[in-house]
């Protein structure tokens, strides 16, 4: 691992070292969990992990990706992410939206902020402080989990004192440029269905969902990981994101470049992509657990 300076503090992950851990599972599903509906109409669910703790000193909820087409909340990798945040004292929980192409756009963002401020609601329930939650999300997930954040902190002074990105969709307009077949159809899938009609209402869809857009020098911290060679969402999503955060104000966003990284890299099971999410869960303890 090597450091290096940009606008926010960047450092470098080289995939080298070829250690192993646990096999990925589809489903992680360890005895203890729990899954509550925080909203009727649709049914939409949280998964509140099992921990061995009476208190913890925040929480992290967590957004898994799949082109904002997936339901569920369960988060698979969060396998890996349990013993680090049981260390870490943090509360792990996964978040359920309603999915694309039936819903889209801002229907799914509102879906992360009404589980957000279900989580904040039942803080004492699940024993952390409730102004002390962190959001991670993976790919279509990041993006999610930037935008409540940002709409969040925009709204109200609220609980979220950091996000996590891993490899998100950020910047939309740089997105058409770049011209994937695999990320535009998903992108024309959550997109509301009457931005193709003209221009101008393409340029308002930009406007209301491309996070990079959507910035404000009130968000929280952000850490944005992304593989260099991630062949669906091109690493300057998340470069340009940092750029433009930092220039509202220094140090909001911090960018984590992974060498030879792949979209969904962080399924490997060697130990560097651990190193990876261990990377993140500081960055985490030291955003919402600490003053």
């Amino acid at each position: 691992m090597t450091a290096a300076r940009a606008p926010a503090f960047l450092f470098f992950l080289s995939l080298v070292g070829c250690l192993t851990t646990t096999p990925l599972v589809l489903l992680y599903r360890p005895q203890g969990m729990r899954v509550e509906t925080f909203r009727s109409d649709p049914p939409l669910t949280i998964t509140i992990y099992p921990g061995n703790r009476d208190h913890y000193d925040g929480a992290v909820i967590f957004l898994h990706g799949g082109g904002w087409t997936m339901g569920g909340s369960e988060v698979p990798l969060f396998q890996d992410w349990a013993p680090l945040l049981e260390r870490a004292r943090l509360r792990g929980v996964g978040l359920e939206h309603r999915v694309a192409p039936a819903f889209r756009g801002m229907d799914l963002v509102s879906d992360c902020m009404d589980g957000v401020r279900y989580v904040e609601a039942n803080a004492e329930r699940l024993h952390f402080p409730s102004d002390r939650i962190g959001l991670v999300g993976f790919s279509s997930g990041g993006h999610l989990a930037v935008m409540a954040a940002l709409e969040l902190s925009r709204l109200e002074r609220g609980p979220l004192r950091a996000v996590v990105s891993y490899y998100a969709p950020l910047n939309f307009e740089l997105l058409l440029l770049q011209r994937n077949p695999a990320m535009l159809a998903y992108l024309k899938g959550f997109l509301p269905e009457e931005y193709s009609a003209s221009p101008d209402s393409l340029a308002a869809a930009m406007e209301e969902l491309s996070p990079i857009r959507r910035l404000h020098a009130g968000a929280p911290p952000i850490l944005l990981v992304h593989g260099l060679s991630d062949e669906l969402v091109p690493p300057e999503q998340s470069a340009s994101f940092t750029l433009a955060a930092n220039k509202l104000r220094d140090g909001m966003a911090e960018f984590v470049p992974v060498e030879n990284g792949r979209h969904n890299f962080n399924q490997s099971r060697s130990q560097w992509a651990r190193q990876v999410d261990e990377a993140a869960v500081a960055f985490l303890r030291r955003h919402v657990a600490q003053d």
